[in-house]
């Protein structure tokens, strides 16, 4: 079962996979990349994620209890699915150009496209999460 920093740890992960793939080119330093909320664009960054959603997966099968050890029954862990914005900050004092900004976003979804898992161990090391946590674009909101 994940610990209670799950949420803000895969927070973390997506940020740092963004930075890692997205610096140099096409932004200039990682720190412009940030976890912010989108009214709240006072920061210097370009690119803000925002985790806007929390949805407990309900179409996903679970037992209503789960064996522990030999004599002890548990409730199974709780799938929830978190949705994200990622967003241009308007306000950035970097004087992009609109074409600037559109290759940016394009980069930000090819990444999270082509790095859409991470293993358990990586977010939360000695956890015991058996299946890796997946992020995709909602059908909807796909560029």
């Amino acid at each position: 079962m994940a610990d209670y920093t799950i949420m803000a740890d895969v927070s973390s992960y997506i940020v740092k996979t963004l930075r890692t793939h997205m610096y140099p080119e096409p932004i200039l330093s990682p720190n412009n990349i940030d976890i912010s909320s989108p009214d709240r664009q006072d920061g210097d960054y370009i690119l803000g994620i925002y985790l806007y959603d929390i949805r407990e997966e309900a179409a996903i099968s679970q037992p209503p209890l789960i064996l522990s050890d030999k004599n002890h029954l548990i409730k199974p862990p709780v799938i929830y699915g978190l949705y994200y914005m990622i967003y241009i900050n308007d306000f950035s004092q970097l004087g992009l150009k609109a074409p600037d900004l559109q290759k940016i976003i394009g980069k930000a979804a090819q990444v999270i496209h082509d790095n859409n898992s991470v293993l358990p161990e990586t977010l939360q090391p000695g956890s015991d999460l058996k299946e890796p946590p997946h992020y995709t674009l909602p059908h909807e909101n796909r560029l």
